[in-house]
């Protein structure tokens, strides 16, 4: 349809390689109503139902990004679980969506199985553990997601900052501070800011640096894309971002 022309005419100007995305011509793109107020907001989405078909040849990538499908997303992610396990070197990385907090538990706990980073808030981990009421009991929530397998858990926290467990050391960071005019987006900010950081090699403190310097600079302005970081402004953000957030270690 003429939303996902203007999706490709996009992706083209911002120079991201979409060669192995798949056009189905019978399916129109999902749509999405959004209502912002008090610098929160309500999402409205609808997935309209196609056929998911797993990518090919692309076991040449060191790292995979799995998120949010609509209906009819189960064998994909069998083939997810099935392509990880057949290629051990690869990291998957996954972000669920609100189609998967409802569905086969089995399935999903089979993804995580094979996860290297999982990327979640932490009312979607408070839905997965079973674990509510959950501030203060960060450790548990790791702890759930260690016991199926996960590397390294990535818990965010709204204006209360992020969680990150990796290699038995547990991070607590704080927001990067700034003016919040509307938070979506916020979340898959901070996602690409610390997967972004990991890719180019920098350290997990690092990493969570960025994360937190994409999502503050996404907020600044209505929409998911405005206000993205650049790989130029990487130094200058981090450089910001060492002295206003602050990181706490606890050794688990």
């Amino acid at each position: 349809d003429s939303l996902s022309q203007l999706l490709q005419k996009h992706l083209r100007e911002e120079s991201i390689d979409f060669s192995l995305s798949i056009i189905d011509a019978h399916s129109p793109c999902n749509y999405s109503t959004i209502i912002s107020y008090n610098q929160e907001r309500t999402i409205f989405a609808y997935h309209k139902p196609r056929s998911y078909m797993f990518p090919q040849s692309i076991d040449q990538f060191p790292i995979v990004y799995l998120t949010s499908m609509g209906e009819g997303f189960e064998t994909f992610y069998e083939s997810t679980v099935q392509f990880v396990k057949k290629n051990p070197s690869v990291k998957l990385c996954f972000n669920p969506g609100s189609v998967q907090l409802h569905c086969d538990k089995k399935i999903i706990q089979n993804i995580f199985s094979v996860t290297s980073y999982v990327f979640i808030n932490r009312k979607e981990a408070e839905y997965f553990t079973g674990i509510i009421n959950s501030q203060g009991k960060e450790q548990d929530l790791m702890n759930w997601f260690r016991s199926l397998g996960v590397k390294t858990i990535i818990i965010t926290d709204g204006n209360n900052g992020s969680y990150i467990y990796n290699d038995s050391t547990l991070y607590k960071a704080s927001c990067f501070p700034t003016t919040v005019v509307e938070k979506t987006g916020a979340g898959d900010a901070y996602n690409a800011g610390f997967l972004a950081a990991i890719i180019k090699g920098f350290s997990i403190e690092d990493a969570i640096l960025l994360a937190a310097s994409n999502s503050a600079s996404v907020i600044q302005s209505v929409g998911a894309q405005q206000n993205l970081l650049y790989e130029k402004d990487i130094t200058s953000f981090l450089e910001k971002a060492k002295k206003l957030v602050t990181i706490k270690h606890i050794r688990l």
